[in-house]
């Protein structure tokens, strides 16, 4: 019988940066950074819009994700993402 995996992500050592695509699922790699990196200064040249920030492990997992909104008066606000409906169904409903 295999062991299970440990899926156990380490410290943070490297941050990406992608900008989502309006309309659809695909983003583009922005910034590869470091952590001592200026994120702010990362993302406002590439304009207006919602970004994707992960930051990676050593083995490239993801140890945190977080949405970023570009406004164009130059604000950065943290956005939350979508949501996951319930995983349990409630009991049904019987119609007449």
């Amino acid at each position: 019988m295999k062991k299970p995996i440990h899926r156990i992500p380490g410290r943070a050592v490297e941050i990406l940066v992608f900008k989502l695509i309006e309309g659809s699922r695909r983003r583009t790699l922005v910034a590869h950074l470091t952590l001592d990196s200026n994120l702010r200064n990362a993302i406002m040249p590439h304009g207006v819009g919602r970004y994707r920030v992960e930051w990676r492990d050593a083995r490239r997992w993801i140890t945190r994700a977080n949405g970023i909104w570009v406004w164009p008066d130059g604000r950065l606000q943290q956005v939350s993402g979508r949501k996951r409906p319930p995983r349990k169904l409630g009991a049904p409903k019987k119609v007449w």
